[in-house]
């Protein structure tokens, strides 16, 4: 978990020495990163906290970039004459894909307007949530429930404020919805195949991010550490409308490259004046979106989830559909990210190939529920 400030180890050493009061039941297995992570729980949130403070008054919403296209010129030269094979016309989604790439490309983060129907939002999220309901009781009722947990929620038990979902894709209600984010000249699929490098990019995550009201700040993080091959890019898919009060992503554009800022993030440790100066001078953009709306960002890139608000001030239950897609031709050593997606899919899939599902009659059926 890439995010976890290295200055909260020793708030969190002691942490492990000091009474606290138990704040759900102890599951039967932690896996080492776990045990580290609840550690560090208490002492992290009070470190984003203090961090946040330094954007106050310093943030603005990500726009939705006007798309620009590049002029096509005329090559000089001989015309082409006997049986050369006319170039096909570039479709208006092919340009709108490349624009869209720029702007990512250069950003490392893009806001896509209606990247899915309203609609088709509203029904993934009401599968997602009676999802949740049926993984939750899968747990209890499991020989293993911390082996179960994992397969379902990406960790051994499920924690009250913000969990991941990882629903299964043979299910026919939700192909529809795929189909609309990932299908042919979709939006959102063909920008994965630019940014990934082709259409055998690795289907590397599928899961549903849920946090709920009073849900604590993270603190800035990158998901992946930087190399010159961008090796994995993420999307997520607003289910419902997402405002400030709901913990909003804020992101940090043109962090995922080696530019001055992220150099000296890079440079610097978390709480000191050096990073904090370089945080207060952030050009940090919070991504409101609408149902069906997707904000889709390069890992590499500096970006933390805001807080959640209590009710009363605006809070609300928030879920995200969230898609990863890997470049083969990044380095794989060290990409700092385990895949979140149900184990029977883990790398199993190419774009192309969950395209070519998609138009199937029983899409994903020989892959199963992925348990």
């Amino acid at each position: 978990m890439r995010w976890l400030p290295a200055a909260a180890l020793a708030a969190a050493a002691t942490a492990l020495r000091a009474p606290s009061t138990p704040r759900r039941l102890t599951p039967l297995r932690l896996s080492p990163a776990e045990i580290m992570y609840e550690a560090q729980r208490d002492a992290m949130a009070a470190s984003a906290e203090q961090e946040g403070a330094l954007f106050v008054g310093h943030t603005s919403p990500l726009r939705t970039k006007k798309l620009s296209y590049s002029k096509k010129t005329k090559r000089r030269g001989k015309k082409a004459s006997g049986f050369s094979a006319p170039v096909a016309a570039e479709s208006q989604a092919e340009k709108d894909a490349a624009a869209r790439w720029r702007s990512l490309k250069r950003d490392g983060i893009l806001k896509i307007e209606g990247a899915c129907a309203p609609a088709t939002a509203s029904l993934l999220r009401e599968y997602v949530v009676e999802g949740v309901d049926k993984a939750r009781r899968a747990v209890l009722e499991a020989s293993d429930p911390a082996d179960e947990s994992m397969k379902r929620f990406h960790a051994t038990t499920e924690q009250p404020s913000r969990s991941f979902f990882k629903p299964r894709l043979d299910d026919p209600q939700i192909h529809a919805g795929l189909g609309e984010l990932l299908g042919a000249e979709s939006k959102l699929g063909d920008l994965f195949a630019l940014a990934c490098g082709g259409d055998d990019a690795v289907f590397y995550d599928y899961n549903a991010l849920r946090t709920e009201p009073g849900c604590a700040r993270q603190p800035v993080h990158f998901d992946t550490p930087f190399q010159e091959t961008p090796p994995l890019f993420t999307a997520f898919v607003a289910l419902q409308t997402v405002t400030a009060a709901m913990g909003a992503t804020l992101f940090l554009p043109g962090t995922h490259l080696q530019c001055p800022s992220r150099c000296e993030f890079d440079a610097s440790r978390a709480g000191t004046e050096r990073r904090d100066a370089m945080l207060r001078a952030a050009d940090a953009r919070y991504a409101l979106l609408e149902p069906g709306d997707v904000t889709i960002f390069d890992m590499r890139l500096l970006h933390c989830g805001t807080k959640n608000l209590v009710a009363d001030a605006g809070g609300r239950t928030r879920y995200f559909l969230n898609f990863t897609f890997c470049n083969p031709r990044a380095d794989q050593s060290d990409l700092g990210h385990v895949p979140c997606i149900r184990p029977g899919y883990e790398r199993r899939m190419t774009l192309r190939d969950a395209r070519a599902e998609l138009l199937c009659a029983s899409p994903f059926a020989a892959l199963g529920d992925g348990l």
